[in-house]
């Protein structure tokens, strides 16, 4: 019985051998998946870091592009009241002119020579005149 008891004791320690192999081998296990979860977080950690500053890249350029767009819209409407003022000035001129062509077209030929000859009449100062 005494052997068997050693046999027992033998068996005993077998296991327990065995229960803390296990444990060491989990231990082991459990210790390189925290150094890979470690390495996994600083990693994206790193990949959010490095997103942020191409963000702010990205912000600050958006913002470069915002104010020149700003800038264009103002020199656009500039340009639009030019144009209305220039349109305005193009369409008084043609009421102007339309207006003259009517009056004169409303002449009779003496009438005309007559306009003619007195506004476009030779200064007597004029030295293309003939002594």
């Amino acid at each position: 019985m005494n052997q068997k008891n050693m046999n027992m004791t033998t068996n005993q320690k077998v296991i327990v051998a065995v229960i803390l192999g296990v444990l060491v081998l989990s231990l082991y296990i459990k210790r390189n998946m925290f150094q890979s979860q470690k390495h996994t977080v600083q990693a994206q950690e790193a990949t959010i870091d490095s997103l942020k500053t191409e963000l702010d890249s990205i912000n600050a350029v958006n913002k470069a592009l915002e104010d020149d767009v700003a800038a264009l819209q103002y020199s656009m409407h500039q340009l639009d009241t030019v144009i209305k003022e220039n349109e305005q000035q193009i369409s008084n001129l043609k009421k102007r002119k339309h207006e003259k062509t009517a009056a004169v077209s409303k002449y009779s030929s003496n009438e005309l020579i007559e306009f003619l000859s007195k506004r476009y009449k030779p200064s007597t100062t004029d030295s293309t005149s003939t002594n």
